[in-house]
């Protein structure tokens, strides 16, 4: 009976150790994915602790750190007023055993507003290229989706290989009557928008590289006419049986087809 007992406070110790152990990964370790949430900055949202009863004992921290009691409604978390620096990742764990409950990745932000798109040429008669951007950030991941069309026809809008709000799309006919549209949109977590612009060929030609005034060079098949009249730039370019008249001051641009 002697010699058998003294194993026991070995296996005592490693029973113990193994339980401290469990519980050391209840509370540190991650034993779900975390849910991932969107919410507008400014408003007031109520997190769940996974699904436990409103009246169960639980904590709740937010990147580690504890949160106050003041913060809880039974069970759930309830943040007002929402700021950029509430943004974290949330987990509820049981009070008395450290077990993780719940984790939520909440991310606040904004839906977008009306993108601002133009178009220039600086390559006429090659192609033209539209870049976009926000008129405010959302703080949030954006998805973008750009149409071209020339008529009912869809044209590809290649992207730029340095700049992410760019494209680029090169004229299938020259001297078209046709009008290209170019649509936008972009969508968020919180809501989506989206703007067009549609134009004829000339008008993105005189919209080109350093101003109005610095592309009115046209490849015409009867050759190309520019004189300076006063401060306005004039060009006369003819092809077919159409002529087009240019006139630039400073930003302003107007052109008739006689």
């Amino acid at each position: 009976m002697t010699a058998m007992a003294a194993p026991v406070p070995w296996a005592c110790c490693a029973v113990l150790a193994a339980a401290t152990a469990v519980v050391y990964t209840q509370r540190h370790s991650p034993q779900e994915a975390p849910h991932v949430q969107y919410e507008r900055l400014g408003s007031d949202v109520t997190l769940p602790c996974g699904t436990a009863n409103w009246d169960a004992a639980v904590t709740w921290r937010v990147n580690g750190t504890d949160l106050a009691p003041d913060l809880l409604n039974g069970s759930q978390l309830v943040l007002h007023g929402l700021e950029l620096g509430h943004s974290g990742l949330y987990a509820c764990f049981h009070r008395d055993s450290w077990h993780l409950r719940h984790q939520v990745l909440l991310h606040v932000g904004l839906p977008p507003r009306e993108p601002v798109l133009s178009c220039r040429s600086n390559t006429y008669p090659k192609g033209f290229y539209c870049s976009w951007h926000l008129p405010t950030p959302t703080y949030i991941p954006n998805t973008f989706n750009v149409t071209v069309l020339h008529g009912s026809k869809i044209m590809v809008c290649e992207k730029d290989p340095a700049l992410k709000n760019r494209c680029h799309i090169r004229y299938m006919h020259l001297f078209s009557t046709i009008k290209y549209k170019v649509s936008i949109s972009v969508s968020n977590a919180l809501g989506h928008n989206a703007t067009a612009i549609t134009f004829d060929e000339f008008t993105i030609g005189a919209w080109g590289g350093g101003g109005p005034c610095s592309i009115l060079q046209w490849e015409c098949a009867r050759g190309v006419y520019e004189h300076w009249w006063g401060q306005s730039r004039v060009c006369l370019g003819t092809w077919g049986m159409c002529t087009r008249v240019y006139t630039c001051v400073h930003v302003f641009m107007a052109h008739i087809c006689l």
